[in-house]
């Protein structure tokens, strides 16, 4: 892969236009990091999995409907933004709450 100066250079974007992408990579990992606290409260549980599976897919419906409602780029990263340090701050709490 091109580092992301050359990739900007010869595409004709600046950083500025590659910025939510960064940044919309950063809540996905917060994201998938939830995810993955919540199926390792109990990780033979195929109903915590069928519930992150239901969720990943539940903030990827939010995400096209955002994009659709809005048409706004830092909008929808803001709508993700929400989800994702609403959904990391309670899969910490739910890992907390079972290994006491």
């Amino acid at each position: 892969a091109l580092p992301v100066v050359a990739t900007s250079a010869t595409q004709g974007y600046g950083l500025v236009e590659l910025l939510p992408g960064a940044i919309e990579r950063n809540f996905a990992i917060a994201i998938h990091l939830s995810l993955a606290l919540l199926i390792s409260v109990n990780p033979r549980s195929l109903r915590l999995l069928a519930v992150a599976v239901a969720l990943h897919a539940a903030i990827n419906c939010l995400a096209l409907a955002s994009l659709n409602a809005f048409r706004n780029v830092w909008v929808v990263e803001g709508v993700i933004a929400v989800v994702a340090v609403a959904l990391l701050a309670s899969a910490v709490r739910l890992v907390r709450r079972f290994r006491r």
